[in-house]
């Protein structure tokens, strides 16, 4: 390291001799990384870890299902039923297995952080999974917000992110 004056506060500062090293910029449209995508976990083993997790965290009842092409988690906590419904691969190559393994690594990982959102007191337990509440005919409040959401904001019937100057 060489030494030499500041030039903003005139103190004597050690400078690197070696460039240091710069991550390379993502590019525009790059894909993020998928969390989990390399797991070895087997998927029986995230299947208890998330019964687990949600026990802890005090859900009175679980069960989880799977059927081709997709997998169910519903438990039930503060009097509410919640259901994740998660799209799987239906193939059985290993690139396919691994996919499915990282798939149930994210939603253990999106269960815990909803879980500890409310546990910390950020969000309440109907702000963190609202969208997975059960009503009464089957169909989760997401299933039935969503497309309602989708329409009103194709309509242009959505207010300004900023209010306009003098707007109250």
């Amino acid at each position: 390291m060489n030494q030499s004056e500041s030039p903003i506060s005139g103190q004597i500062t050690e400078e690197r001799t070696k460039p240091r090293r710069r991550r390379p910029r993502r590019r525009q449209g790059a894909s993020i990384k998928l969390y989990a995508r390399h797991t070895k976990v087997p998927v029986e083993r995230t299947k208890a870890e998330i019964e687990r997790t949600v026990t802890r965290y005090g859900a009175k009842e679980f069960v989880c299902g799977t059927k081709v092409g997709k997998a169910v988690v519903m438990f039930e906590g503060q009097d509410r039923r919640l259901r994740f419904d998660v799209a799987l691969p239906t193939g059985e190559s290993e690139k396919e297995e691994q996919a499915k393994r990282q798939k149930w690594r994210g939603l253990l990982l999106t269960i815990k952080a909803k879980l500890e959102s409310v546990a910390s007191g950020i969000e309440t337990f109907e702000e963190a999974f609202l969208s997975h509440i059960v009503m009464p005919d089957g169909r989760t409040v997401g299933e039935h917000a969503i497309p309602a959401i989708a329409s009103i904001y194709q309509s242009g019937q959505v207010q300004p992110l900023l209010p306009a100057p003098g707007a109250q």
